[in-house]
């Protein structure tokens, strides 16, 4: 294994470094040539320090990609972030998905933004069509980005609406009889209006797997989404964009049983032996479906004063998900589970920016959020709601609990050049969030009297950030930056003793992160290298771990993270780009004396205890990952065809703190061939995704200790996309 790791990350050396060398080499005539094609990189323009700028001048590790990039690497969802970004993991369970930056993602760590807007219900798969750029931000960002932003920041920005008409189509079909389709178009409406929309819709007939018990299908999925813009140019000064959004996902997922489970005597099972399903069987007697749709309208106002840039931004968002789980994990009807989430959310933020030109760059501002979640109900159904909780038989176990979150915050941060060269900055952020608590539980629809309860607890905690970077050369800038980070504490609502018996908090999250980097680019901007080192240290880092009734939030004691982050990007000839990344992470529990271990009796239950944690590896944090993608393109006389390889590797990680459940390193592989037309108006693609169908999970989830559920990612996926362009 170390030898192919050698080749492979030799490989990326190689790729980056033959790129170099032909550069420094060419032919004066082919140099020539080459100018007039314009091969130089074009500038990463990101919006991490919430203003557009290049990236190569901000202190803070980022990865951007445009729309041809997004389509040279057939990254369609959000699931692909893995082949685009190293260091990034993404889990699934139902509806909701996990991103993990550099091994942190629980509790909604990695925040989502859409066109400046949190995201508040992100947790889902979200399509990657019809965006100008997606941006990964890696570490905190928690002084202009908020709460909970300790693992970094994901930012999709849409495209702009234009007076000028124009329209995209796609259309595709893949196997396992998948269709999709993709929509945008912008036109004016008058001279100062002009609107959009984009639609993505994916649809998969045919599941990955069957399940076994019913003979269904299973890991199917749709997905749908339809966004529109309405941009009004108030003044020259002033502008508003209205945005409404809706999507919806829908599918099926299962798991597997463990080598022991509660009631062998139903599945006629001896001890230690579970159903063979295959790779991706389930074995369930529900269909165990998930369904979620989101809704959010948000509105933008920005306008030139004299002195400053003035931006509000104001959003009001819905969300109801539902999933049915197989909480036994077997095929027979023993402990149907349905989780019933209803959320709202209402978001306002004010910003007042420097204008551009200015020496010192600096944005202030407030921020509040309004969130509500309620569970009507969490459902656990008979007949094993009263082998879990004491009910009587026959009868169903019911949570509903409500969790209100009113958050406030004010920041600040300003970059001043101390000498010409030099640049500080320094930034905090102060944050006080109110939480709340209150429910009942029920035994079918009557409330367990002295189960009813109130509670509330509020946090209060300033963040900061402070760097310093130095621009060595007009093509080479260094930093070192501190942030102090701070993920929100709250309550598990699921609590099966009830309500009334104040619940302990979950407490607030932090992290002091540490980074020096260099970014640096070559050969008049034909090589781009960036290479950052990280160091961060956790308290009360939050994880979920399994309880009666399911799972829930705790704290560990601390944590140590440390790595090095490399990406590069290189165009030898104006035909030809090789980009790619590196990332080694070292990450581990320094104290964590009362976590949940598992372990496994001669028997094959799995046993479930507490213990100390501490010298164990953390959860979905790979120490090894990579990715590298090479894109050719060749004009011909009916038109130019673009090959695109790309390469994902990932070492193995642990699902949990006692470090059992562990995913195997896997290498994935995409690959497409494009061909568009002379007049670029129509584009025709055919493309594989895991090209060695290597099977992988995305996650696991621990349902109760007798099911342990690993969530597939997609087998070798192909297909053919046709495009038009008016």
């Amino acid at each position: 294994m170390a030898i192919r790791h050698g080749l492979l990350i030799g490989t990326l050396v190689l790729n980056a470094t033959f790129a170099a060398t032909a550069m420094a080499q060419t032919d004066p005539s082919d140099a020539s040539a080459d100018a007039q094609k314009n091969i130089a990189i074009d500038d990463i323009v990101v919006t991490a320090q919430r203003r557009s700028e290049s990236g190569q001048k901000v202190p803070v590790t980022i990865q951007s990609f445009d729309e041809s990039k997004l389509q040279a690497n057939a990254a369609t969802t959000t699931s692909d972030l893995p082949y685009l970004v190293p260091g990034v993991t993404v889990g699934q369970t139902g509806s909701s998905q996990s991103i993990y930056i550099r091994g942190i993602g629980k509790g909604g760590s990695v925040l989502r933004y859409i066109d400046g807007v949190l995201n508040v219900f992100g947790t889902g798969q979200a399509p990657l069509g019809n965006l100008a750029s997606l941006e990964v931000d890696k570490g905190p960002q928690s002084t202009l980005f908020g709460r909970n932003a300790t693992g970094g920041v994901v930012q999709f920005n849409t495209k702009k609406p234009s007076q000028d008409f124009s329209a995209d189509l796609g259309l595709g079909y893949a196997n396992y009889d998948m269709f999709s389709g993709s929509l945008y178009a912008t036109t004016g409406l008058t001279e100062t209006l002009a609107t959009d929309i984009a639609v993505n819709y994916d649809d998969q007939k045919d599941g990955w797997g069957k399940n076994i018990a019913t003979g269904e299908d299973f890991y199917r999925q749709k997905l749908f989404s339809v966004r529109s813009k309405t941009l009004w140019e108030i003044s020259d000064q002033f502008s508003a964009t209205l945005s409404l959004d809706y999507s919806y996902n829908r599918g099926n997922q299962g798991g597997t049983v463990a080598p022991s489970i509660p009631f062998p005597f139903v599945y006629d099972l001896g001890s230690g032996q579970t159903y063979e399903v295959g790779k991706y069987g389930v074995n369930v007697d529900s269909k165990s479906e998930f369904h979620s749709r989101t809704g959010i309208a948000a509105l933008r106002v920005e306008g030139d004063l004299d002195w400053a840039h003035l931006l509000s931004i104001t959003s009001y968002q819905r969300n109801h998900s539902v999933f049915d789980i197989d909480y036994d994990g077997g095929p027979s009807p023993l402990l149907p589970v349905r989780r019933n989430d209803q959320n709202t959310a209402w978001t306002q933020e004010l910003q007042l920016q420097s204008p551009d030109g200015s020496k010192a760059s600096w944005v202030v501002g407030l921020f509040y959020l309004g969130l509500t979640n309620k569970l009507s109900p969490f459902s656990f159904g008979a007949p094993g709601a009263s082998v879990l909780f004491g009910v009587p038989f026959g009868s169903a176990f019911n949570l509903v609990p409500t969790l209100g979150s009113r958050s406030y915050a004010a920041f600040g941060q300003i970059t001043y050049p101390i000498f010409p060269d030099t640049r500080i900055t320094l930034g905090a952020r102060y944050t006080i969030d109110r939480v709340t608590l209150k429910g009942y539980n029920a035994i079918d629809d009557v409330i367990i009297p002295g189960s009813r309860g109130n509670t509330a607890e509020t946090f209060r905690k300033p963040t900061f950030r402070a760097d310093i970077q130095q621009q060595f050369t007009p093509s080479v800038m260094g930093y070192i930056s501190y942030n102090r980070g701070y993920n929100s504490g709250g309550f598990n609502n699921i609590l099966p003793a009830g309500f009334a018996n104040n619940p302990s908090p979950i407490l607030p999250e932090t992290i002091d992160a540490y980074e020096a980097g260099l970014k640096t680019q070559f050969f008049n901007n034909r090589l781009r290298l960036n290479i950052s080192g990280f160091y961060y240290d956790y308290r009360n880092l939050q994880l979920s771990v399994h309880e009666s009734g399911g799972l829930a939030t705790r704290n560990a004691a601390a944590a140590r993270v440390k790595g090095i982050d490399v990406d590069f990007e290189a165009r030898p000839t104006g035909r030809l780009t090789i980009s790619g990344g590196f990332e080694w992470l070292d990450s581990e529990f320094t104290r964590y004396p009362d976590a949940p271990i598992y372990s496994v009796a001669p028997n094959g239950a799995i046993i479930l205890d507490t213990g100390d944690a501490g010298g164990n590896r953390t959860p979905n944090a790979p120490r090894i990952s990579y990715n590298a993608n090479v894109r050719h393109s060749l004009p011909t006389s009916i038109g130019e065809f673009s090959t695109s390889v790309g390469m994902n590797y990932q070492s193995g990680w642990f699902a949990d703190a006692s470090n059992k459940f562990f995913e195997p390193k896997r290498y994935l592989v995409n690959i497409s061939e494009t061909w568009k037309s002379l007049d670029n108006m129509t584009s025709i693609s055919l493309w594989v995704k895991n090209l060695g169908n290597k099977y992988y999970d995305m996650g696991f989830t621990i349902l109760n200790p007798n099911c342990v559920c690993g969530v597939p990612g997609a087998p070798r996926t192909y297909g053919i996309t046709v495009g038009k362009h008016f």
